[in-house]
């Protein structure tokens, strides 16, 4: 009895004692909730989309995660825009990055897999242009009707059909991409690496100097850098080519190089519906909306991801006349001013970029949207 008595004391005391436990973050608790501290060391090493499933586990680990600073950096680390409030009041980081991550398709954090390091901060998106993620898409269908019965549907909202493509002003290239900076500022294929699509710039070669050869080097984000760091990708090359054609006339005098970094909200595809008009009818059927046509860099910096990241872009799954879009970039060549556009009629061929004229008769689309820091002038 004795002997038993001894037994049943020291494995209660055994038991008492290993309800705590010693850890770099002090006692902690292994029936119960875990130290807040803990929870914030646990969602560093996480992604994303997980730290926000893990804030609304419970109420005590939506509080440990409920510190601006850790939204702060998310949206920082991920290069995805953050909402400015309007009346100065705090906001819902984990709801707005929530709602936001999911739809910057082209943030930051894509552009530094895919292309290279991004340089600066992500401007922020208005309170106002928040708000109308909410809103009906103006170009998607409502059903109001069915056999005789109401089942009205408003259609999909604009967070649903529309993306956010960050476009910023300059990127650091990885050191060991096989390209270089030329006079004017823009990039060559080294010897040894150059395709038959480079053939144009190897009289600039000579420009290039040892120092940028060996370290890395931030450039200018221009469509003509985009166009050359997509035949060097950091990831997805087998997937390409991601411009099988790009009119040199567009490469030598696009003067689209951005002053600051800018974030884009954009349809995903075009309005079907109004495929085959003529550019000035398209364009008022945007502005009508208050919107504008998508420029030329960022639908190319939009399709480029898309087919690096999943080899495919949305037109691809459109009928043949839904798949060029026309852009609202315009340019001068000797036989006039036309609109540039952009065509996937297949991503595993790769992208045609011309102009109208080049385009000819063929059907083609346009892709409203709008600077996110504005709101659509309705």
């Amino acid at each position: 009895m004795t002997g038993l008595s001894v037994s049943s004391s020291s494995s209660s005391a055994s038991s008492s004692s290993s309800l705590v436990q010693e850890s770099p973050w002090g006692k902690i608790p292994t029936e119960g909730g875990l130290p807040q501290d803990m929870i914030r060391e646990i969602a560093s090493h996480l992604d994303p989309l997980t730290i926000v499933k893990m804030s609304q586990v419970c109420r005590a680990w939506r509080a440990a995660l409920s510190d601006d600073k850790i939204w702060y950096a998310l949206f920082d680390k991920t290069g995805v825009p953050c909402v400015i409030s309007s009346d100065g009041k705090p906001r819902n980081l984990i709801e707005d990055f929530n709602k936001l991550y999911p739809i910057t398709f082209v943030s930051g954090e894509k552009i530094r897999e895919y292309l290279g390091d991004p340089v600066g901060p992500v401007p922020p998106i208005s309170e106002k242009m928040f708000n109308m993620l909410d809103k009906p898409d103006p170009w998607e269908p409502e059903k109001k009707y069915l056999w005789g019965k109401i089942l009205w549907d408003p259609g999909k909202k604009i967070r649903q059909t529309f993306v956010l493509v960050v476009d910023f002003k300059s990127i650091k290239m990885d050191e060991n991409t096989p390209l270089a900076l030329g006079d004017k500022q823009n990039l060559i294929e080294l010897s040894g690496h150059s395709s038959s699509s480079s053939s144009s710039s190897s009289s600039s070669s000579s420009t290039i100097t040892n120092e940028f050869e060996k370290q890395e080097h931030e450039i200018p984000f221009t469509l003509p850098n985009l166009v050359t760091l997509c035949k060097n990708p950091l990831k997805g090359k087998e997937i390409g080519p991601v411009f099988r054609y790009v009119n040199p006339n567009i490469l030598s005098n696009y003067k689209g190089c951005p002053e600051e970094t800018n974030v884009f909200l954009m349809r995903k595809c075009v309005v079907e519906e109004k495929i085959g008009l003529d550019f000035d009818r398209q364009k008022k059927v945007v502005e009508k909306q208050g919107f504008e046509l998508a420029s030329l860099k960022t639908r190319a910096l939009f399709t480029a991801i898309c087919i690096l990241s999943s080899e495919n872009c949305p037109e691809f799954r459109l009928s043949v006349a839904a798949r060029a879009v026309r852009t609202g970039t315009i340019i001068s060549s000797s036989y006039g001013k036309f609109s540039l556009v952009i065509c996937c009629n297949d991503p595993f061929v790769g992208t045609h970029v011309y102009d109208d004229y080049e385009h000819g008769s063929w059907p083609v689309g346009v892709v409203p949207g709008v600077p996110a820091g504005e709101v659509p002038r309705t």
